[in-house]
C-alpha cells in the first residue's frame, strides 16, 4: 500500500497537469504558433532522450542497484556523460534547424540551435534521474521529480507567453528557463549520494564506458523508430498542410495519447514478470508459440480497452468537455480518434516485444521497430499527399497492419532463436 499511493498519485498528477496545460495553452496560443512549438521545438527536444542518451538512461535503470555502494561516483559519472553528449546533439539539432530555416525562409531559426540542444540534455538528465530513483524504489522521490519537471515544463512556457505574447520565442524561452531550474535541482540532488566506505578506490568507470557502448547501439535505433512513430506525422502535416493543422493535430494527440499510455502502463505492470518467467522456462518452439499466443491475447485486450476509451473521449469530449479547449481548437475534437490510432500504433507491439526481450534479442527489436516505423511513416507521407481523408483512413489501417507485420517478424525470430535461448535465465534487457 505504501508504494501504491505515490505510484497512483504520479499518474494522476501527470494527467491533471497535462489536461490543465492543454486547456491554458489553447486559450493563450494560436494553432499556428502551437504547431511551430510542437513540431519545431518540443519534438526536437526529444532527440536526446531517444537518440543520443537512451543507452545511458537504460544503463542507469538497469545497474543503479548494482552500483548502489558507489552511488556518489556513479551518479557523477551519469551527470558527466549526459553533458558529454551535448556536441552530437548540437550537430543533430543543427541539421534539423537548418532544414526548418530553409523551409521557413528565415535563418533566425539557427539562433535556437544551442537552446534546443541544452534543453535536450536536461530532458535526458531528468529522465535518467527518474530512472535512478525508480530503480531504487524511491517512489515518493519519483513523484516529486515528475511533479517539478511537469509543472515547470508546462507552466513556465505558458507564463512566458502570457507575459511576452504568444510567440514561439516566448514559449521557447519559458521552456529553456524550466530546463535551467531542473538542471540546478538535479545537480543539487547529486550531493545526497555518496560512496560506501568499502567502495572507496574501486574504479568502475572503464567498465561503465564499455557497457555504455554495447548498451547504446540497439537503443539508438529503437529511439529513432520511436521518434518517427511519435513525431513524424506532425512534421509531415506541418510540411504539407501547414503549422495550424499540425497544432490542431498535436493538441488532439496530447489528449488522446493518455488513453493508450495509461492502459498500457497498467497492463504491462501486471503481465511482464510472468512473461519473462515463461521465457526463462521455454524449451522448444511450441513453448514460444504458446507465449506468443498469450501476448496476442493481451494485445487484443489492450486494443479493445483503448478503443472503448477513445470512443468515449470522442463522444463525451465535444459534449461534456467542450470548454476544455479554446475556441480556435474546436476542430481538434474531430481528430481524437485518428490521433489515438497513431498513439496505439506506437504501443501495439509492446507485448510481443517481451518475447524478444526474454531472448535477449535487442537487434531483433531494432529490426521490428524500424520496419514498423518505416511502414507507418511512408504510408502517412503518401496518404497526406493524397489528402487529409486518406491520411485519417491510413491511421485506422496502419495500426492493425503494423501489429500484423510486427507480430509476424517477432514470432519468426523467436522460433529461429528458440534453440539458442532454451533453458537460459537471468535478467532481461
Amino acid at each position: 500500500m505504501g508504494n501504491t499511493v505515490p505510484i497512483v498519485l504520479n499518474q494522476l498528477v501527470a494527467l491533471v497537469l497535462g489536461v490543465v496545460g492543454v486547456a491554458v495553452l489553447t486559450r493563450l496560443v494560436p494553432p499556428e504558433v502551437n504547431g511551430h512549438y510542437q513540431v519545431h521545438f518540443l519534438s526536437l527536444c526529444q532527440l536526446g532522450v531517444l537518440l543520443t542518451h537512451p543507452g545511458l538512461v537504460n544503463h542507469a535503470s538497469r545497474y543503479w542497484q548494482r552500483e548502489s555502494e558507489r552511488a556518489g561516483t556513479y551518479s557523477r559519472f551519469l551527470w558527466k556523460e549526459c553533458w558529454l553528449r551535448f556536441t552530437p546533439l548540437l550537430l543533430m539539432v543543427g541539421l534539423a534547424m537548418t532544414m526548418v530555416a530553409w523551409k521557413e525562409g528565415s535563418w533566425w531559426w539557427m539562433l535556437g540551435i544551442p537552446v534546443v540542444a541544452f534543453c535536450n540534455v536536461v530532458v535526458a538528465l531528468e529522465t535518467t534521474a527518474r530512472m535512478v530513483v525508480n530503480a531504487g524504489e524511491e517512489h515518493w522521490r519519483v513523484l516529486w521529480l515528475n511533479l517539478a519537471g511537469t509543472a515547470t515544463r508546462l507552466g513556465l512556457p505558458l507564463a512566458a507567453a502570457a507575459l511576452w505574447g504568444s510567440s514561439l520565442a516566448a514559449l521557447g524561452i519559458g521552456f529553456a528557463i524550466s530546463s535551467v531550474l531542473m538542471a540546478g535541482m538535479i545537480g543539487m540532488g547529486l550531493r545526497g549520494w555518496s560512496d560506501a566506505p568499502r567502495a572507496q578506490g574501486v574504479d568502475g568507470i572503464e567498465k561503465w564506458h564499455r557497457e555504455l557502448v554495447d548498451y547504446g547501439r540497439p537503443f539508438l535505433w529503437l529511439g529513432l523508430g520511436s521518434w518517427m512513430l511519435q513525431f513524424a506525422d506532425r512534421w509531415l502535416i506541418s510540411m504539407l498542410l501547414g503549422e495550424a493543422k499540425a497544432g490542431l493535430f498535436a493538441t488532439a494527440s496530447s489528449l488522446s495519447a493518455y488513453v493508450p499510455n495509461v492502459i498500457l502502463g497498467a497492463m504491462m505492470q501486471k503481465v511482464f514478470p510472468s512473461i519473462f518467467r515463461e521465457c526463462d522456462a521455454a524449451r522448444d518452439p511450441e513453448d514460444w508459440k504458446r507465449i506468443s499466443i498469450r501476448c496476442g491475447h493481451w494485445t487484443l485486450g489492450f486494443v479493445a480497452v483503448v478503443l472503448v476509451g477513445l470512443l468515449l473521449l470522442d463522444f463525451l469530449g465535444p459534449r461534456l468537455l467542450q470548454g476544455l479547449l479554446g475556441s480556435d481548437y474546436r476542430e481538434s475534437w474531430s481528430m481524437i480518434l485518428p490521433s489515438g490510432m497513431a498513439a496505439m500504433t506506437l504501443q501495439i507491439n509492446q507485448f510481443h516485444y517481451l518475447i524478444l526481450q526474454g531472448q535477449h534479442n535487442s537487434m531483433g527489436m531494432v529490426r521490428v521497430m524500424m520496419a514498423v516505423a518505416g511502414l507507418k511513416t511512408a504510408g502517412s507521407a503518401l496518404c497526406l499527399l493524397a489528402g487529409w481523408d486518406w491520411f485519417v483512413a491510413w491511421l485506422w489501417i496502419s495500426m492493425p497492419l503494423c501489429a500484423f507485420v510486427g507480430r509476424g517478424m517477432i514470432l519468426r525470430m523467436a522460433l529461429r532463436g528458440s534453440g539458442e535461448v532454451a533453458g537460459k535465465g537471468g535478467p532481461h534487457g
